[in-house]
C-alpha cells in the first residue's frame, strides 16, 4: 500500500488535532517532561472483530489505510486481542473463514505483529477433544509459541499476559493462572532496574469504564469477572512491587479510559470495530486505535486516532 501523509485542514485545540477524516487525541501521562531522546513508537490495535458482515472488511481496510498514514512508522505493532468477531460459539468453517479474512486484510500492515489472545479468538464451538479447541487455533494463527510471553526493545520490556481462562470448564473468566503468575514474578524479578515495563493484556487489570457495562442492583455494583480481571487485587499487588512497571494497556471493553493508581497507569484503548461494526461509537468512545511514544526515561505519550467510515 502506498504511504502518504495526512491531508486536509489542520485544526488545533488544547487536546485534539484533526487531519482529514482522522483525528488524533493527545492523552499524555502525568510526567511534566517527556524523555529528551527519540521515543520507541508502539502501535496498539485492538478489537478488530473482523467477519464478513456489517461491512467489516471495507471498514477494516479504511482503518488499515489510516494506520499506514501515521508518521513516523511504528517500531512495534501489537494487537491486544479479539482479532476476529467470534470463535467461542462458532463452528470450524465459520472460524476458519474469519481468520482467513483477517490474514487477507492485515496485508496492509507489516508482518511482525505481536498478539495478545482475546476471548473471542478462542475456539469454544468445537469438541474439547479437537486439538485446535481452546487457544491452540488462535496461537497458530498468531504464530505464538506460548500464550504469554515477553520481549524487549530499547529501554522497554513488554510483558504480554493471557487474560482469558475457563471457570468450571466453561469460557470465560479473566485472571492469570498459577503458572502464569509465577512466570510473571520471575520476569519482573529478572528485569533490570533501568528497564521500563509495559504490561499488555486483552482484558483490563483495572478499569473505570467497566461501570458502563456493570449493573447496579439494590445499591450494589456488580462487576462480572469477564469484564475485568477477577484477580485484579492480586495482580496489582505484584505490579506495584516493581517500580519498573509504568503502564498496563488493554482492550476488550471498546472504551477509552485511564487510571493512575499506585504509580502505574492502566489504559483502556477503545476499539477499531467501534460498536462491533454496528456503529462508529460505543458509549462515548469513537472507533480508533492508539499510538504510544515510549521514552528512554520511562515517560510516554499516548495518542488515540479516531477514523471515520466513509
Amino acid at each position: 500500500m502506498k504511504r502518504r501523509k495526512f491531508m486536509g485542514t489542520l485544526a488545533l485545540s488544547s487536546t485534539a488535532m484533526a487531519f482529514g477524516s482522522a483525528r488524533a487525541i493527545d492523552l499524555k501521562n502525568n510526567n511534566e517532561q517527556l524523555g529528551l531522546h527519540g521515543p520507541l513508537r508502539f502501535l496498539q490495535l485492538t478489537d478488530t472483530h473482523v467477519f464478513d458482515d456489517r461491512n467489516s472488511p471495507a471498514y477494516t481496510a479504511m482503518f488499515m489505510e489510516k494506520a499506514m498514514e501515521i508518521v513516523p512508522d511504528p517500531d512495534i505493532i501489537c494487537h491486544t486481542g479479539d482479532v476476529i468477531m467470534d470463535a467461542l460459539k462458532k463452528n470450524r468453517v465459520e472460524v476458519a473463514d474469519q481468520w482467513k479474512l483477517w490474514h487477507s486484510l492485515k496485508k496492509g500492515l507489516p508482518n511482525n505483529i505481536r498478539y495478545a489472545i482475546g476471548n473471542h479468538d478462542i475456539w469454544g464451538g468445537g469438541p474439547k477433544s479437537d486439538p485446535m479447541y481452546g487457544k491452540n487455533w488462535a496461537m497458530d494463527e498468531m504464530e505464538l509459541q506460548n500464550r504469554f510471553y515477553s520481549f524487549t526493545k530499547g529501554q522497554w520490556k513488554f510483558i504480554v499476559l493471557d487474560s482469558t481462562q475457563t471457570m468450571d470448564g466453561n469460557w470465560y473468566t479473566a485472571f492469570i493462572d498459577d503458572i502464569q503468575r509465577e512466570w510473571l514474578i520471575g520476569e519482573l524479578d529478572n528485569t533490570p532496574k533501568e528497564t521500563h515495563v509495559m504490561i499488555v493484556s486483552h482484558i483490563p487489570i483495572l478499569s473505570t469504564c467497566i461501570f458502563d457495562w456493570a449493573k447496579s442492583e439494590n445499591g450494589i455494583w456488580k462487576v462480572s469477572g469477564s469484564l475485568m480481571h477477577s484477580d485484579s487485587h492480586e495482580v496489582q499487588a505484584i505490579l506495584r512491587s516493581y517500580p519498573q512497571v509504568k503502564l498496563c494497556i488493554s482492550g476488550h471493553l471498546h472504551l477509552l479510559d485511564k487510571i493512575s493508581y499506585d504509580g502505574i497507569d492502566y489504559l483502556g484503548s477503545g476499539a477499531i470495530s467501534g460498536n462491533w461494526w454496528s456503529s462508529e461509537t460505543f458509549h462515548r468512545t469513537h472507533c480508533g486505535f492508539c499510538v504510544f511514544d515510549l521514552y528512554p526515561d520511562g515517560s510516554y505519550q499516548r495518542k488515540y486516532y479516531e477514523y471515520e467510515w466513509q
